[in-house]
């Protein structure tokens, strides 16, 4: 009998089901559906904490046929892969903004500063983002933008979904957040363990009780 060789391509065709089953991201997309709503939430949030490949959450998506899966998908996609880019202008403008001050949209920004991550925010006319670092606003040259989604939500103790930005050199984990603050919205940092945001504005910075953290939006 002769034996033909089989092509690579085939053999890993062959073994994406199979694999694919093995990790349980079939089975997780496929709660997305369920008559269950804790059940729906649950693999929603399992799939945001399992970080699962972008380009493989698209496929899922346009295999399904199932409203509820395909919008509990969407959500998880905007959420899925390396979301803070460096930006030009003409990229930026495509952005959604997140916040605005006097009449002009801001844009939530990310720099890493002496071990810490800090949230801020950015306007396209100026040179920089700007940050709360200490008691100050400063204005940073190094940053990024976010480029997801997510779902602002009031903030208070216990609120479920935040969407972890990074950490302070002491391991904490940072949060962004938003406040109603002087002549419009601004974006800030909020500490694990802290009950106020860090809102920069005006060279300074303002400690909110009242503000909003950025979910992941599992409702």
């Amino acid at each position: 009998m002769r034996l033909f060789p089989i092509p690579i391509a085939l053999i890993a065709a062959l073994c994406l089901p199979m694999a694919s089953r093995a990790d349980g991201i079939d089975d997780l997309v496929a709660r997305l559906g369920d008559e269950s709503y804790e059940i729906r939430v649950e693999a929603t949030r399992e799939l945001i904490r399992r970080d699962v490949d972008r380009g493989r959450l698209e496929n899922l998506l346009a295999a399904s046929t199932d409203p509820e899966i395909r919008k509990r998908l969407e959500g998880v996609i905007g959420l899925s892969g390396n979301l803070w880019a460096k930006l030009n202008r003409d990229e930026i403008r495509k952005l959604q903004p997140t916040a605005s001050e006097g009449g002009k949209s801001l844009y939530l920004a990310r720099a890493e500063v002496d071990g810490s991550t800090i949230i801020g925010k950015y306007m396209p006319e100026w040179d920089g983002a700007n940050f709360p670092i200490g008691e100050e606003e400063v204005m940073v040259m190094n940053f990024t933008l976010w480029t997801g989604k997510g779902t602002w939500k009031s903030w208070h103790p216990g609120l479920q979904d935040m969407i972890a930005m990074g950490e302070t050199s002491e391991g904490k984990t940072v949060y962004a957040v938003r406040a109603k603050f002087a002549n419009g919205t601004h974006q800030g940092t909020f500490i694990e363990g802290e009950d106020k945001a860090r809102i920069p504005w005006g060279g300074g910075v303002h400690l909110l009780g009242e503000f909003e953290a950025l979910t992941a939006g599992v409702d």
